[in-house]
């Protein structure tokens, strides 16, 4: 989609009102996480053309990221009225209803419509996550077995279907079945991992960023505290990390904005150089890295509706902490780490994007990913010069009280209550795999998940079985 950038802008600077650039340009602001511009894209097309379904549909799917629930139903109802025989405003509805802690209602528009003969696979994995959540797991199972391994479903379907029907029979103690639909998930829709690009790259990160380089840098000389970034692994408690700094009143979880990710790659453009990321910032000036700093805090400044503190949880931030120092240095990084079985094999159990995580398919390739953010994020530790801390996530469950002090004197705020009870605190939706956990007081079920299938799990720990140790010491 990126790549598709530059010839959309060549387009539109001929004919702006070119309705095709004009879709492809709304869809680009809407994947690299532009999503208040793609939003004024796309309400310009329905003025340019209107009519158009497909324009409505991405409309709600942008207010949805903004988390505005209400305006996004009514473009999804919109656009069915237009079409209705298109049922991905149907389902679209659904998800947002689900997000949004409205089940009920998500529930009778999925069993109104299957009643008159529209269904489709997407309406038995909204109705088999309702049913888990609600821990009617038997019907989960029956529900999801009308359509895992359908060929009216796609891929990503299918891995969505067979993943959650793994969870559920988890929750009956069905460990082997569960593990089988675990791997007949993954196996729909997987990516190549390249293992040594990505192992290279944190290698070249390591020496560009060594510590005797990052002590005689040049910085930016923005002073911003405004951002905090937590950062993990993928299903490693980010999310909680997030909600318990967002429960203070001074403070704004944003969630995965991918903002400095995308500064990050982008950044040789942006300083002018034919070398790539990380190597390009080795040679940074002063004033570049203001501008690449520039560019994170004009989008993140954005979103902090005057709090004094945005939580960015975007995952990829512990590839970036090097960078986050040159470009913004008194911001804080938070990186919560977990048991590194129990992390892998929640990435290999979650429905992950398989083009994005393209690591999470095979427990092998998670072994491998694994131990590259655990070099990365030891490296930080030891040679960064930042507001940088490490929770380890059974050390925050077996004693959340401390743990919620330390956060909050971690990020300069003073001390609140309230933190204590982020999971009542009623401030947005969670648009991540986590949005349902959050709403629950901690919990202590998922430590130790991994024991459960650990005769599954030999290719893992003979690739991390040093790691375990290590952790476990």
């Amino acid at each position: 989609m990126v790549s598709a950038r530059e010839p959309c802008a060549a387009l539109l600077e001929a004919n702006p009102n070119d309705v095709d650039g004009l879709a492809i340009d709304g869809l680009i602001k809407f994947t690299t996480g532009y999503v208040e511009e793609a939003e004024v894209v796309f309400r310009r097309l329905i003025e340019i053309r209107p009519g158009n379904p497909e324009d409505h549909f991405n409309l709600a799917r942008v207010l949805t990221r903004r988390e505005r629930v209400d305006e996004a139903i009514k473009e999804f109802d919109e656009a069915l009225r237009i079409r209705p025989d298109n049922l991905r405003p149907v389902e679209g509805k659904a998800q947002v209803l689900v997000i949004a802690d409205r089940k009920d209602e998500a529930k009778a528009l999925l069993k109104d419509h299957i009643s008159k003969g529209d269904d489709l696979p997407s309406f038995g994995l909204i109705l088999g996550t309702i049913a888990e959540q609600a821990g009617e797991y038997s019907e989960a199972v029956d529900i999801i077995e009308r359509y895992a391994g359908s060929s009216k479903a796609d891929a990503p379907t299918n891995r969505q279907l067979f993943l959650l029907l793994g969870r559920a029979l988890e929750k009956l103690e069905r460990y082997d079945d569960a593990f089988r639909a675990f791997r007949r998930g993954n196996a729909y829709g997987a990516m190549p991992y390249d293992r040594e690009g990505f192992m290279d790259r944190v290698e070249r990160t390591k020496r560009i960023f060594s510590r005797k380089n990052m002590k005689s840098m040049p910085k930016s000389g923005i002073d911003s505290e405004l951002p905090v970034f937590v950062t993990s692994m993928p299903r490693s408690g980010s999310t909680l990390v997030e909600r318990v700094i967002d429960a203070h009143s001074q403070a704004k979880g944003v969630g995965e904005i991918i903002v400095m990710h995308r500064v990050a790659l982008e950044s040789p453009n942006t300083l002018k150089t034919q070398r790539p990321y990380p190597d390009c910032i080795e040679t940074a000036t002063r004033k570049g890295l203001q501008t690449l700093g520039r560019q994170y805090l004009d989008e993140a400044e954005k979103l902090a509706d005057g709090a004094d503190r945005i939580v960015d949880k975007t995952l990829e931030t512990w590839q970036h902490v090097g960078l986050v120092q040159m470009a913004l240095p008194n911001a804080r990084v938070i990186n919560v780490r977990r048991h590194p079985m129990d992390t892998c094999l929640s990435c290999y159990m979650a429905a992950l994007n398989p083009t994005v995580h393209t690591f999470a398919a095979t427990l092998e390739d998670l072994a491998y990913h694994y131990r590259a953010y655990d070099t990365l994020c030891k490296h930080w530790a030891e040679a960064a010069n930042i507001d940088y801390m490490e929770i380890r996530y059974e050390d925050f469950v077996d004693d959340q009280e401390r743990w919620t002090h330390d956060i909050i004197d971690f990020c300069g705020l003073p001390w609140e209550d309230g933190c204590l009870e982020h999971h009542k605190r009623k401030s947005g939706l969670v648009m991540t795999l986590s949005y349902d956990q959050v709403r629950r007081p901690v919990y202590k079920s998922a430590l130790a998940r991994w024991k459960r299938y650990e005769k599954h799990l030999g290719p893992l720990q003979s690739l991390i079985g040093d790691l375990v140790k290590e952790y476990d010491a």
